[in-house]
């Protein structure tokens, strides 16, 4: 990964496994690009990552990338959408339990495959989320170290 581009290594991350990519957590952005329709088994993941450079001398150091991190999904294994109708435990059972894993786990393997320092933050649950009503799991305070 070149400096500063972790969004763009981000996208290729994604792309590469068949992932919706969408860069920023900005609801008029994210809510057009939540406008396609997804199938069952499609993955969404949000990045709004920020580059903090400490700088030596006159050179850049290490970048430092804070932020917000999301992996979500409109369907569950079972084909079943996510809507506003579901509870909270029924959206955790169908979906937010397996994404939890999956956040995790492609965080960590994009982490190890660009030689980045992760740490992950606080997890969140975020249901119906954009126009599409999709469940998202979300590393908050996400930090990866270039």
């Amino acid at each position: 990964m070149i400096n500063f581009d972790i969004i763009g290594a981000l996208r290729t991350y994604a792309e590469n496994l068949g992932f919706v990519f969408i860069w920023q957590y900005d609801q008029f952005y994210a809510n057009i690009a939540s406008g396609q329709q997804y199938d069952p088994e499609q993955l969404i993941l949000v990045a709004d990552l920020k580059p903090t450079p400490q700088i030596n001398g006159a050179s850049v150091g290490d970048i430092v990338y804070n932020g917000l991190l999301m992996i979500g999904r409109k369907f569950d294994a079972d084909g079943i959408a996510s809507t506003l109708d579901e509870k909270a435990l029924q959206k955790y059972d169908r979906r937010l339990l397996s994404l939890t894993s999956a956040l995790v786990t492609h965080a960590a393997t994009f982490a190890c495959n660009n030689s980045l320092l992760m740490e992950m933050g606080q997890i969140d649950y975020l249901f119906n989320s954009f126009d599409a009503n999709i469940d998202f799991v979300a590393a908050q305070n996400i930090k990866f170290t270039q």
